[in-house]
C-alpha cells in the first residue's frame, strides 16, 4: 500500500537535516549471503517498501530508463562520463553516487549538478517526515539508514525532475544493494573487478563475480567491462542465464576507433595511449559501449525479448561518433584524475580502494608529471592516507616498491575542523606513518637492504600543511622539513621553483547499512 501523505516542513535547514540524517548511519554487522532472505529484507527490500510510502511507483522507476553500474574499480568515472555524454545529447540525467567528496549533496546529480542544500533540505524533510508517520503505523518497518535515505531521495528527486536517465552507482557488492530494485533496468554495468570488501563480498574473485551479478535482470542487457578474468566470467555468463538475459562484453578501446572517429584532439590522445593507465581506457571503452546500448534499449534496436538471446552474445559492430568520443572524454569527475594547478604547484588528485588502483593512479602521476614539466625537475610528494578500517600495509608496501621514485611521502589527516568523525572515515595518518618507518628499516637492512629510500613526513593538518606551501619560493627537501616554521634559505643547492603532489586517500566506506 502506497502511503502518500507528505509531511512538509518549511523550517529544518539543511543542517537540521545532516544532523537527522547522521543519525541513520549505522555500522552494523555485515550479515553473510548465508540468510540470503534477511539480506533481501534489509537491503534493497526496504528500499522498495520505502520508495512506495512516499508514492514512488514502479512505472515511474521504469520512466528513468535506469543504468545501473557496479563493480570494484572505476564506477564513479565510468557513470560520470555516461552521464556527460547523455546530457550533451540532450536527455535530461539523474545519477546517484557514492561516496560523496565533500558535501553529502554531491550524491544526488541532476542534469551534470549535485542538487542546491535547499533542494536537499526539501528532499530530506519531505521523505523523514513521510517516513515517521508510516513507521508507526507498520509493523517492523524500521526508519531508514544513511543510504536508504539518500537512495529514496535521489529516486524521488528523479521521479519529480521527469529526468530522461537515471545513473545508479551500485554501494557494496550489488545483489544485496540498497539500489537493487530496480525490475527491468535498461542496462546493468559491471565495470573491473579485485578483492575487496572481502569481509562482505567473499574472498575470491568469484565470489564478488557472483554479488556483483545480483544486478542482472531479466531481459534488461548486462554488460561486463574487457578483460574480466575466467571465474568471474563464469559467474556472470551463469547469472545471465538463470535470470534470462543477454550477456556482452565491452570491446577494447582501440577496436572502436576510426580514422572518422578520430579528429582532433583525439588523436593525440591515442597516439599515446600506451602511456595511459589500463584501467582509464578500460572505463572509457566500457562507458562508451554502455550508452550504446542505452540508446538502442530507447530506441527499440534490440531483441532481448527472443529466447535466443540469453547468456553470453556476440560483441555487435559499431563505432561511437566523434561528438560522443569528445563528450565522453571531457566528462570530470571530482577528486578521481583532478589537476589542480595554484601558482607553482601542480596536485594531482585521486582516491583509490584497491592496490592495482594504487598502481594506475602512481602511473597516472608519472606519465601526466613527466609530460607537463619538459626539462625542469620539480620536487614530487605524495600526500597519502587511509581512511576507515583497513590495513595500510599491503598499499604502502606497494608504493615503498614502485619504481617511479617520489622525493617525499607526507601522511596527514584530511580531516580539518571542529566536527565528529565517523568511524568508517577516521583517518589513519599516524598508523601509516609508523607502518612506513617500519618498512623502511626493514628494506634497508641485512639480505633486504636497497638504496631505495623515501623522506618520509607527519602533519597533523593537511590545510595548514598545503597553506605553508603555497607560500615557498622555492621547493626542496631542505625546506619542506622545517614545516610549519618559516624558511628562507633559499640559497641551498638542488632546489626547484616548481612542486608536484600526488595527493591520494585509500578508502573504504561502511555506512548506511
Amino acid at each position: 500500500m502506497t502511503f502518500r501523505k507528505m509531511v512538509p516542513c518549511f523550517i529544518r535547514s539543511y543542517q537540521d537535516a545532516i544532523h537527522e540524517l547522521n543519525k541513520s548511519i549505522k555500522l552494523s554487522n555485515y550479515l553473510t549471503p548465508s540468510n540470503p532472505r534477511l539480506l533481501k529484507e534489509q537491503r534493497y527490500g526496504l528500499s522498495a517498501v520505502y520508495c512506495s510510502a512516499v508514492g514512488i511507483e514502479d512505472q515511474q522507476l521504469r520512466d528513468l530508463h535506469v543504468i545501473h553500474v557496479t563493480g570494484s574499480k572505476g564506477k564513479g568515472s565510468v557513470c560520470s562520463m555516461i552521464e556527460n555524454v547523455l546530457q550533451k545529447s540532450g536527455f535530461r540525467t539523474g545519477f546517484l553516487s557514492s561516496p560523496h567528496l565533500i558535501n553529502v549533496e554531491e550524491r544526488i546529480r541532476i542534469n551534470g549538478r549535485p542538487i542546491s542544500r535547499d533542494h536537499f533540505a526539501s528532499l530530506f524533510w519531505d521523505v523523514h517526515g513521510t517516513l515517521l508517520e508510516f513507521t508507526k503505523t507498520s509493523i517492523n518497518i524500521p526508519m531508514p539508514s544513511f543510504l536508504h535515505y539518500i537512495f529514496v531521495m535521489a529516486c524521488k528527486a528523479f521521479v519529480d525532475e521527469k529526468v530522461d536517465v537515471g545513473i545508479f552507482e551500485v554501494g557494496i557488492g550489488g545483489r544485496y544493494d540498497h539500489t537493487n530494485i530496480f525490475k527491468d533496468p535498461y542496462v546493468t554495468v559491471v565495470t573491473s573487478l579485485a578483492l575487496e570488501h572481502t569481509n562482505i563480498l567473499g574472498n575470491t574473485i568469484a565470489e564478488i563475480a557472483w554479488a556483483k551479478a545480483g544486478i542482472f535482470k531479466t531481459g534488461s542487457i548486462a554488460l561486463v567491462s574487457h578483460g574480466q578474468s575466467d571465474e568471474a566470467m563464469h559467474k556472470f555468463v551463469e547469472e545471465a542465464e538463470l535470470v534470462k538475459c543477454p550477456l556482452y562484453v565491452a570491446p577494447t578501446l582501440d577496436s572502436l576507433l576510426t580514422t572518422e572517429n578520430m579528429t582532433e584532439p583525439f588523436k593525440d590522445i591515442f597516439d599515446n595511449m600506451n602511456t595511459i593507465p589500463n584501467s582509464q581506457l578500460l572505463n572509457l571503452a566500457l562507458s562508451l559501449t554502455t550508452i550504446n546500448y542505452w540508446f538502442a534499449k530507447l530506441h527499440g534496436t534490440t531483441n532481448n525479448d527472443n529466447v535466443t538471446n540469453i547468456g553470453l552474445q556476440p560483441t555487435s559492430e559499431w563505432k561511437p561518433s566523434s561528438t560522443v568520443l569528445f563528450n565522453a572524454l571531457s566528462a570530470r569527475w571530482p577528486g578521481r584524475w583532478q589537476i589542480v594547478i595554484r601558482k607553482n604547484i601542480t596536485y594531482y588528485l585521486d582516491g583509490a580502494h584497491t592496490v592495482e588502483s594504487l598502481q594506475s593512479a602512481i602511473k597516472w602521476f608519472q606519465n601526466e608529471s613527466f609530460a607537463s614539466n619538459n626539462n625542469r625537475r620539480p620536487i614530487r610528494i605524495i600526500i597519502f592516507t587511509v581512511i576507515g578500517p583497513r590495513d595500510p600495509k599491503p598499499f604502502l608496501k606497494c608504493l615503498q616498491s614502485s619504481s617511479f621514485a617520489f622525493d617525499l611521502v607526507v601522511f596527514a589527516n584530511p580531516h580539518d575542523g571542529q566536527f565528529e568523525i565517523l568511524p568508517s572515515k577516521e583517518s589513519h595518518d599516524e598508523l601509516c606513518f609508523n607502518i612506513w618507518r617500519q618498512l623502511e628499516s626493514e628494506s634497508n637492512t641485512g639480505s633486504n637492504s636497497t638504496s631505495h629510500s623515501i623522506a618520509s613526513k607527519h602533519v597533523k593538518s593537511l590545510s595548514a600543511f598545503i597553506k605553508w606551501m603555497q607560500n615557498l619560493q622555492r621547493f626542496s627537501l631542505q625546506a619542506l622539513k622545517y614545516f610549519p616554521c618559516e624558511y628562507s634559505n633559499y640559497d641551498e643547492a638542488n632546489n626547484t621553483t616548481c612542486c608536484d603532489v600526488l595527493s591520494l586517500a585509500v578508502y573504504i566506506w561502511l555506512v548506511g547499512y
